[in-house]
């Protein structure tokens, strides 16, 4: 497998995986074309290109040729200079490391191409919740802010420097988090909010961190015997939402948001309107996503060698 097979891999499942949709995903792309031809020239040279075949705004090949061979791949949910030269340590033992792989942009330049299209979702799934269509479009827009890349360049640099491939991806696996929670609780129907955390305390990601480092799932508003009533995934979008966001989710008779961390202010606002919230502990949640994505682009086994690195653990989910 290539990296650009492995890349376009992941865009294909993200496709298969988002709620929204693979004809929505692929109307914003044809929207965006026609966006792109009526652009002046000085807009064309900013504008990223890869909005036109990749709906997915945190998925990009950060560094490297797309046609690298993959045997051997560090994975990773936060990845930044200290795994690139653990990726280099590796190589001086004889274990060359072909690419790395992160879930997270942050640290990444150039991995994040698009703000606009990996919070633009919550518009989606807020309207489905029962907020009017035009109030989560404007709250989400606001979030969202001016539509820039990463600017932090550092890892990009020693990435350059070392020669080793860099990806990110973000959304897809994402998706197939989200979807994996939302398809449990429709097929187990959990009546309190104690039962909704047995449930996630099951999946494989979960109990390896309640064996390793005694912590997980958690309900950090509201009571165990409280019914989960309209639930609300928190678990795609890019970001949480906004405490206005949250707010209009409330008044629309959401009951238990299931997040990966909650601020203060949701809490404030959960206790407010009678709500719950469930958190799954963020990186076991990450993991989920990343380990279904992976499945589902090597169902039979993994094509390549995977060290575990920054807050991943590989959980082959087509056993559970």
């Amino acid at each position: 497998m290539t990296l650009a097979e492995l890349y376009d891999a992941a865009i294909e499942v993200g496709l298969d995986a988002d709620p929204r949709g693979r004809e929505a995903l692929q109307a914003q792309m044809r929207r965006l074309a026609q966006a792109y031809a009526g652009m002046p020239e000085r807009d064309r040279r900013v504008f990223d290109r890869e909005r036109l075949r990749n709906p997915f705004g945190d998925t990009r090949i950060v560094n490297g040729e797309p046609d690298s061979e993959l045997r051997r791949v560090i994975i990773g949910i936060d990845i930044d200079a200290t795994e690139l030269l653990v990726a280099a340590q590796l190589a001086l033992r004889g274990e060359t490391v072909d690419a790395v792989i992160a879930h997270h942009t942050s640290s990444l330049a150039g991995g994040l191409g698009s703000r606009h299209d990996t919070a633009i979702p919550q518009v989606w799934m807020a309207s489905e919740a029962g907020v009017p269509p035009a109030r989560a479009h404007k709250l989400v827009s606001e979030t969202v802010g001016r539509d820039e890349p990463t600017w932090n360049v550092r890892a990009l640099q020693v990435a350059r420097v070392l020669g080793i491939p860099v990806m990110c991806v973000h959304s897809p696996a994402d998706a197939c988090l989200h979807q994996l929670a939302d398809t449990q609780i429709r097929a187990q129907q959990p009546e309190t909010v104690g039962e909704l955390v047995e449930l996630f305390n099951a999946w494989p990601e979960c109990e390896w961190l309640v064996d390793g480092f005694r912590h997980g799932p958690s309900i950090d508003a509201g009571r165990a015997d409280a019914p989960v009533g309209k639930s609300y995934l928190c678990l795609y979008g890019g970001w949480n939402p906004s405490p206005a966001l949250f707010e209009e989710l409330c008044i629309a008779g959401v009951g238990t948001f299931v997040m990966v961390a909650s601020a203060q202010e949701h809490v404030r606002l959960a206790d407010k309107y009678g709500s719950s919230i469930v958190t799954i502990p963020h990186y076991p949640a990450d993991n989920a996503g990343i380990n279904i994505l992976l499945d589902r682009v090597m169902p039979e086994q993994d094509g390549f060698e995977i060290v575990e690195c920054s807050n991943f653990v590989r959980c082959r989910r087509t056993a559970h």
